[in-house]
């Protein structure tokens, strides 16, 4: 299991460069033609926006596999190490819930978006709204895999 999710976080992480290089050569190329030969690009915008997406719901799915969503360690350094496991717990819990309420929800947004059509590169905006069921069934495969993690130790 935990080989197959390497590949898709590492799957993933090609996949987020890529969408970072398109965005900023996308964002330059709109600097360019607004700025330089004053002929804006008008599908600039609508795609840097849709890389952006992208980028922050897989983005937000790898944080979750290496516990780098934010957390306040306040209170659970005050805690014993028993009752840190018990928060640990309590915390993965809470990120799953909200993970099934992304895919749940995303999913409803996706459909929506079947019968929707993006304004200036006319693709359907499913493909946009895609994003966030995919990072809800990521965020789900982390959850899941790191409770197991915290059960086998």
């Amino acid at each position: 299991m935990e080989k197959f999710i390497n590949l898709l976080e590492r799957g993933k992480t090609v996949f987020i460069t890529i969408l970072l290089f398109s965005l900023l050569i996308v964002v330059f190329l709109q600097i360019f033609t607004r700025f330089v030969l004053l002929k804006p690009l008008m599908w600039t915008e609508e795609v840097a926006r849709f890389c952006f997406i992208w980028l922050i719901f897989m983005g937000a799915s790898i944080n979750v596999r290496k516990r780098a969503h934010f957390a306040l360690d306040l209170f659970s350094s005050k805690l014993s190490p028993r009752s840190r496991i018990y928060l640990s717990f309590l915390i993965q819990i809470l990120v799953g819930i909200f993970a099934f309420s992304l895919l749940i929800l995303g999913w409803i947004f996706f459909k929506v978006g079947i019968n929707r059509i993006s304004p200036t590169i006319d693709i359907s905006m499913a493909y946009i709204y895609a994003a966030i069921p995919l990072a809800g069934i990521f965020m789900l495969i982390y959850i899941i895999e790191s409770i197991y993690k915290e059960i086998k130790r």
